[in-house]
């Protein structure tokens, strides 16, 4: 590994009862950095590499005490960074995001499967062409007389009907038209890239003051980053042409046919992470080369305030500090010999506009059941 660091210095005076004071040269930034020797390369000859870097920079303010007897100041650069207490390291889901993005742009979304085992409302909405081209419109009229008439069970009902009946079967049948006449090219490269990132504002006690206390306010910002880029050649590869059309997995079919399952992907992407299994094996025949870098960066900015009086002589503190800083990037980059697999997902809840409808829809069926 290679290594450097840097240092800055700053001043901090410390002065007693009103004395000139005494400077002290001390850490104000410090700097690490380590990584691999060999960081260079390209597609064709990626290596691997780890990376790793700290900036740290450490509060400037003052520290005042007055009383009727005496004085103390802290000037300067004082000996504290922001509280960091947030674990920073790769994130399981941000990597499998990528890989959906990598699936998706390899085989598409397309699983006619899923329309066979439900082939008997499938087929009652593929008979009239006409009534697939125009169920849109006709459902998005009927919820708009249900919101009209104040009915929300029905236009719950409906809201359902179309986005997990009506929208993926209209989406099927585009991804078949558009497969069968504009087929991808076998030979492909491929780089996709997917990113997260969380936000945290704490506050911590950071001591009493007299009557008072002083308060540090942390800002915590986590960025994860993915990138994937690969070789794909499915020229002699039937089993991946099939795929592209519909699952294989029997597991994976079971799953979307569950009922509910898909509230449970809401949450956990049970559904995600068994296609992304299939994914990896049917398409690894037709792996040639590729990467996968991950990154994750936090920065923590922090602020501290507070003052407070003492009941013998008059005493008085303020404490007033600003400018800490600490950023922490982790990146590492590895040489993909196979098609990449999911992990397992984390727990998370993913709960957009259209899913918070659909939460909302399924609740009134619950109560309309048990009324």
């Amino acid at each position: 590994m290679k290594s450097n660091s840097f240092v800055i210095k700053g001043n901090r005076i410390i002065r007693e009862n009103g004395q000139p004071g005494t400077l002290f040269l001390v850490d104000a930034i410090r700097q690490e950095f380590e990584c691999d020797p060999d960081t260079h390369g390209n597609f064709f000859t990626p290596n691997a590499q780890n990376y790793f870097k700290r900036y740290r920079q450490w509060y400037i303010g003052s520290d005042i005490y007055i009383d009727d007897n005496s004085s103390s100041e802290v000037l300067g650069v004082q000996q504290y960074t922001p509280t960091d207490i947030h674990d920073v390291g790769y994130s399981v889901n941000t990597v499998n995001k990528c890989i959906d993005k990598l699936n998706e742009a390899v085989r598409g979304t397309l699983d006619l499967s899923i329309d066979v085992a439900e082939s008997h409302q499938t087929v009652n909405m593929i008979r009239d062409c006409y009534k697939v081209l125009s169920r849109s419109s006709y459902y998005l009229y009927r919820m708009y007389s249900q919101l009209r008439r104040g009915n929300p069970t029905a236009l719950a009902d409906l809201w359902l009907q179309y986005q997990y009946g009506v929208k993926p079967l209209m989406s099927d049948v585009y991804d078949t038209m558009k497969r069968v006449m504009h087929p991808e090219n076998a030979y492909r490269t491929i780089r996709v890239r997917a990113s997260d990132k969380q936000e945290y504002v704490d506050k911590y006690s950071f001591g009493t003051i007299g009557d008072g206390e002083a308060i540090e306010t942390v800002k915590t910002f986590i960025s994860n980053r993915c990138e994937i880029k690969c070789d794909i050649n499915t020229s002699q590869d039937s089993l991946a042409s099939l795929a592209g059309y519909t699952s294989l997995n029997p597991v994976s079919i079971v799953w979307e046919l569950v009922p509910y399952s898909f509230v449970v992907d809401w949450v956990i992407d049970v559904g995600g992470y068994l296609r992304g299994l299939e994914t990896a094996a049917t398409f690894n025949q037709s792996f040639i080369r590729g990467y996968q870098t991950e990154s994750v960066k936090s920065r923590v900015t922090g602020t501290i305030d507070g003052s407070g009086k003492y009941p013998t002589a008059h005493g008085r503190r303020s404490v007033s500090f600003t400018s800490g800083m600490v950023e922490k990037t982790f990146k590492k980059r590895r040489v993909l010999l196979d098609y990449p697999v999911p992990r397992f997902p984390q727990v998370k809840p993913s709960l957009g506009p259209q899913r918070l409808i659909s939460a909302a829809s399924l609740l009134s069926q619950f109560v309309k059941s048990w009324r």
